[in-house]
């Protein structure tokens, strides 16, 4: 099983990423041993195949690709802030270098900041770790952020926010002004995905200071979740077999008890 391992700064800096940006930070992170030393010029390889694999609906072609290339451009020119201590700011790149190798085995090459792998390698303490097949088919980029807010308090089952934290850590601007959007898009969206696709069902209440939210309170507890359930791309495996369709086979059976019944009475006309 890989997991994504991050320190607790980086879970909680601000920065933006795409849903294609965000998945190829998780391909590379899953393949790497965080108590372990590497290189500041490790390579981290991201293949068109092992993309399309990882995530269910995605087709390995020539469009993907120029996708993937696109985001490995746009992904080496983004930055994340980080708060370590109390007046004092990081703006951290995540990348120093990227490589775009066409070919028969298409693939991205990704080297980490030195800064960033102080985020990602040899943690000690402080840093937040989960299942990476987990977030693999989230849909939305906020879902993920706010699986990983969660799995860091994951031990105490509550996590209370303020609703100008939650904009700054995901870098929304003037982006979801309103409540009303911003609740939508993000906060429902995030529980909905988070409670279909992983081992938490996590729920939320807003809480006002007189008529204006102030914070975000996530609740959530733990519930069944087994990987070998599902089979490659979805697919159904012995543990989980595909769903019937009742109200389809109910009108075969009755379609099927229709041709017998017009059997039986053309079978009496010529007895």
């Amino acid at each position: 099983m890989k997991r994504i391992v991050k320190s607790n700064d980086l879970i909680n800096a601000c920065f933006r990423l795409n849903r294609h940006e965000q998945r190829l930070i998780q391909l590379a992170l899953a393949e790497l041993d965080s108590r372990e030393k590497y290189s500041t010029s490790h390579e981290f390889v991201v293949t068109l195949k092992q993309y399309a694999d990882a995530h269910d609906g995605v087709r390995s072609n020539v469009r993907l690709w120029e996708t993937l290339k696109d985001n490995a451009h746009q992904l080496f020119d983004r930055t994340v802030t980080m708060y370590p201590k109390p007046g004092r700011t990081h703006h951290v790149r995540w990348l120093s270098e990227r490589a775009v190798i066409d070919g028969p085995e298409k693939r991205i090459k990704l080297v980490f900041s030195q800064r960033m792998m102080q985020h990602i390698t040899e943690l000690k303490g402080a840093f937040t770790t989960y299942d990476a097949a987990q977030v693999a088919d989230f849909k939305s980029v906020y879902s993920a952020r706010v699986f990983e807010w969660v799995n860091q308090y994951k031990h105490k089952n509550e996590r209370e926010m303020l609703v100008s934290d939650i904009r700054e850590q995901l870098e929304l601007g003037d982006r979801l002004k309103q409540f009303a959007h911003f609740r939508m898009r993000v906060i429902e969206t995030a529980c909905k995905e988070i409670s279909e696709k992983t081992d938490i069902k996590l729920k939320y209440e807003a809480i006002k200071v007189g008529k204006t939210v102030q914070s975000i309170r996530f609740k959530w507890k733990k519930k069944p979740y087994k990987l070998e359930q599902q089979g490659p791309k979805g697919k159904p495996t012995a543990n989980n077999p595909a769903k019937v369709d009742y109200g389809k086979r109910a009108d075969s059976k009755r379609a099927a008890q229709g041709i017998q019944s017009i059997r039986n009475i053309i079978g009496g006309m010529h007895g």
